[in-house]
């Protein structure tokens, strides 16, 4: 059985100040790497590319702001970052990475629309019709009334990239610590509405998502958490063997936060099968193809 690697939020810019991607010349080595892996496939959960912060208004101007099209912000991307954009667009066309946009980067639904990228990628994972969802993880967020009308959503997220870019570059840290004071439930709201989510899908073993930059997993029995585990850099290479074979006692399901690939991180998960059980497995993605967890 072919393993799944999980990734996001990779924010790549266009090389200027706003640029916070973790080491690209790395990260295009990395995908080399992928490359030659035959039993892999990548799945790059969104935010991968920031059309929101590549407007640039010493280059374009104010009033390009609302002109230019996704396609025109991705040309500025790729002129910055060549060999990751060539690269994934390769292993896409290969059927070797599969991409999930999020919400900085809901216009690549159309920039690379012959590559069929979807907003929720549902992964058949075993005989036993047991399924990953592998999605960005932003719908389950209190703004979530903006997903999929592209007529709000795009200039909206794009005034704010303007704001990240210009007033400062985690404007959107800032703003979720301000929502956080308003409101210290916000983040446990999240993961009951990912919990609720899942609970409906009786067939998905493992939920995969990224967006909120942790990594996290999470093990829900009956309806009931009976896990939660917040990892850090300190903690990985962190690995959980889970049996494949019929629970007498119950059903688990299990969250997974993919974690981010900026300011210093370079999370991945892998999933997969290895005799009588499923390992996922959280760590650094210049080893995570290297290593041998079982």
């Amino acid at each position: 059985m072919k393993k799944k690697l999980f990734l996001s939020d990779l924010h790549l810019v266009d090389g200027s100040d706003a640029e916070d991607t973790t080491h690209p010349e790395e990260f295009s080595e990395f995908l080399d790497m992928v490359k030659k892996k035959k039993n892999v496939t990548m799945y790059a959960l969104g935010d991968w590319i920031d059309l929101n912060q590549a407007f640039d208004l010493k280059r374009n101007g104010i009033f390009d702001l609302f002109r230019l099209d996704s396609c025109d912000l991705f040309h500025f991307i790729k002129e910055a970052h060549p060999k990751i954009i060539e690269k994934s667009e390769y292993l896409m066309k290969m059927g070797k990475m599969k991409y999930a946009p999020g919400n900085h980067d809901p216009g690549m639904f159309r920039v690379w629309k012959k590559y069929k990228p979807k907003r929720r990628i549902f992964i058949p994972f075993d005989k036993k019709n047991n399924r990953i969802l592998a999605e960005h993880g932003h719908v389950y967020t209190t703004s979530s009334f903006l997903i999929g009308n592209s007529k709000i959503e795009e200039p909206a997220l794009r005034i704010l990239g303007l704001l990240e870019r210009y007033l400062h570059k985690d404007i959107d840290v800032w703003y979720g610590g301000i929502e956080k004071k308003f409101d210290p439930e916000k983040s446990e709201k999240f993961y009951k509405n990912v919990r609720k989510s899942l609970l409906r899908r009786k067939n998905v073993r493992f939920h995969v998502f990224g967006h909120t930059h942790d990594t996290y997993f999470e093990q829900i029995k009956n309806g009931e958490w009976v896990l939660k585990n917040r990892i850090d850099g300190e903690g990985l290479p962190y690995v959980r063997e889970i049996s494949a074979k019929r629970e007498k006692d119950g059903y688990s399901q299990y969250i997974v936060n993919t974690g981010c690939n900026v300011n210093g991180h370079k999370d991945a998960v892998l999933i997969y099968k290895h005799r009588d059980k499923y390992l996922v497995v959280f760590d650094r993605r210049d080893r995570i193809l290297k290593t041998k967890y079982h």
